[in-house]
């Protein structure tokens, strides 16, 4: 169901042509402003308002979404899903005909295919998007999922983080904006965000022309897939020990199994009991499963996102009763577990008024109207002067990771890191730290950049290391490296350095360990051409 909102954001002479994606683990949505302000969903051409991010190769072409998923059935091992979970690392998700395929190249299908929709939507060509991503990623993930977009031939204006786009979302629906684009009414809210494969926490405040994120967490690797997965360990055991099924048959229908296993998790959720009858080679499962059973069997998944969540309430130095409103986003997030636990944890008003399958993406198209109107502001500068807003919405969001270097204590030889960007600092930010040469006339200082971990660079994810070259003759040991340190709005990394006995500035390139390279983009882009034409995206 489409959002109806009591208000219309600001006051929109045209149909937005920026569309707002949410590229998700399972599913995907794409939305848009319309001619009266208000986000809709545009309808794919199954006739459904989500898309599967499942893809097939199937006879030299790619199939995307619904006709993916029916190739479960039967080449199982030509079929691609979750992607989003391995896209920004240096895994290939998957081998075809001697080729591998990165989750870059996979996730540029989906968004392909939602980008057609688009066109077929409005009858012409699309390229301007916002792209929606788990707040908990990471720079590699942020950078890849942009990347994948630009393989989609897509302009990505910006990536969002799911939860403020929610919060966008939340604004529109309930009214909460004015004509002008304002939020009349200041509120602090918490977004908990359960989607497929990712679970994000944040806590914001909305007030007038500003959405202000104060503290996030969550984990990439966490969603609804995980409760499938119990499920489906646990009709494995049930056709094993009732039917005598083998392992062999049990791993060639895994695919099958698992998407029965979701729809017994959806049954759960409106109904204490359900009937389970599954047909696996020769053998009949017949049995039943019950919610307390279900609950029993996914407790473990539960109890990381309460942790999550008390982690982050911790973050932001508040209490509950601060919080106004804790709004419930992400598909998963139907579950009455879920729904019973944050009852009890938050004590606070939970609100689910706002589509959990759409609201990400309906934020993120009200973003790309923002991003649209900030060259061409519909106000006049006078009237903006004397009402003391100039009609331009401004989103502060945060790093979900530590930003720092990674290096070697001289004493001890150990390594040692050194925190530049503290976690949950607002965007974009800028810091910097001071090294030293290790020895005299030293002609460069290698340095290792990482997201997260502890002071040793343990559980830190690399983001790649870099050179500052070419230092004068003469240097002292200990003389001054000075490493200049910012992320942007979207969360990538941008580096520089000055050598402080001549002042001198190097602009550093980061050599990347994971995401492609551009040689490694304009190289997929030739070679999936093909692909792209028959998606109708030539």
């Amino acid at each position: 169901m489409n959002i109806s909102p009591k208000s219309s954001f600001a006051k929109p002479p045209v149909v937005s042509r920026t569309v707002g994606i949410d590229l998700g683990t399972t599913r995907s949505v794409v939305a848009f402003i319309d001619g009266n302000g208000y986000p809709q969903t545009i309808i794919n051409g199954d006739g459904d308002m989500t898309t599967p991010s499942a893809v097939a190769f199937e006879g030299g072409t790619v199939l995307v979404g619904k006709d993916a998923i029916k190739s479960l059935a039967i080449t199982p091992d030509r079929v691609v899903q979750f992607a989003k979970r391995e896209i920004g690392t240096q895994r290939y998700i998957i081998s075809v005909d001697g080729v591998d395929y990165p989750a870059e190249l996979i996730e540029s299908f989906i968004l392909g295919r939602l980008r057609r929709d688009a066109e077929r939507h409005f009858g012409e060509t699309i390229q301007d998007a916002v792209i929606t991503v788990p707040a908990f990623f990471n720079e590699p993930k942020r950078r890849a999922t942009m990347d994948a977009g630009m393989l989609a031939g897509l302009n990505v204006k910006a990536v969002i983080n799911e939860p403020t786009a929610a919060a966008l979302a939340y604004g529109v629906e309930h009214g909460l904006m004015n004509e002008d684009g304002v939020f009349a009414k200041s509120q602090t809210i918490l977004v908990y965000d359960l989607g497929g494969g990712t679970f994000d926490v944040s806590v914001l405040k909305i007030k007038g022309e500003s959405i202000d994120v104060i503290a996030v967490d969550g984990n990439s690797r966490l969603g609804g897939i995980d409760w499938d997965e119990c499920i489906l360990q646990w009709i494995t055991e049930q056709f094993k020990t009732q039917c005598k099924a083998t392992d062999q048959q049990i791993k060639t229908s895994r695919g099958i199994l698992l998407k029965e296993a979701e729809e017994i998790k959806h049954s759960l959720t409106s109904r204490e009991k359900v009937a389970v009858k599954i047909r696996l080679d020769e053998h009949v499962l017949q049995t039943h499963i019950n919610r307390a059973l279900f609950n029993s069997l996914t407790a473990h998944l539960l109890d990381r996102t309460r942790f999550t969540l008390r982690k982050v309430l911790e973050e932001s130095k508040l209490k509950w009763p601060q919080i106004e409103r804790v709004l419930l986003v992400g598909g998963s997030t139907r579950m009455p577990q879920v729904i019973e636990m944050l009852r009890k944890e938050t004590k606070s008003i939970l609100d689910q008024s706002v589509s959990p399958d759409q609201a990400v993406a309906y934020g993120a198209a009200v973003y790309g109207r923002i991003l649209s109107e900030r060259d061409e502001l519909d106000f006049d500068l006078d009237e903006a002067t004397e009402s003391g807003h100039d009609g331009s919405m401004r989103i502060t969001d945060v790093n979900a990771h530590h930003l720092g270097v990674l290096g070697v204590e001289l004493k001890t030889g150990r390594p040692q890191g050194q925190v530049i960007i503290p976690k949950n600092t607002p965007l974009p930010a800028m810091n910097v730290a001071r090294f030293k040469t290790a020895k005299p006339n030293q002609k460069s200082v290698v340095i290792k950049v990482i997201e997260g971990g502890d002071l040793r660079g343990q559980n830190a994810t690399t983001i790649g290391t870099f050179s500052v070259r070419d230092l004068p003759n003469g240097l002292p040991a200990g003389s001054p490296v000075d490493v200049i340190l910012r992320y942007n709005n979207d969360g990538i990394i941008q580096a520089e350095a000055i050598v402080v006995a001549t002042g001198k500035k190097n602009r550093i390139e980061i050599k990347r360990e994971a995401g492609l390279s551009a040689d490694e983009i304009d190289g997929w882009q030739d070679a999936s051409k093909d692909i792209f034409e028959a998606l109708g995206l030539d």
